[in-house]
């Protein structure tokens, strides 16, 4: 039987970038483990859990240098709410 390494602390809750797991010393094979669900392109996600809009716009502008979250999505970052007829 194969023992799965934790992940560090910092990673264990929360979606990350395969740039924050390289700083951490995480190799890319501890990556496809089990417990890793892959979020998209550089994003990986602790499996098992629903994350928040706000979670996966962060990470999402953090795999993508320049990003930026616009329109409805920002809208629902600020509060600001969206006008009548959009949810």
């Amino acid at each position: 039987m194969v023992r799965i390494v934790p992940l560090p602390e910092e990673l264990n809750d929360r979606p990350f970038t395969v740039y924050q797991s390289r700083v951490l010393c995480v190799p890319l094979k501890r990556l496809r483990a089990r417990d890793v669900s892959d979020g998209g392109r550089l994003i990986h996600l602790p499996a098992g859990r629903e994350f928040e809009f706000a979670e996966r716009a962060r990470i999402l502008a953090a795999a993508t240098p320049g990003a930026w979250v616009s329109h409805e999505g920002a809208a629902v970052l600020t509060r600001l709410g969206l006008p009548p007829g959009r949810s």
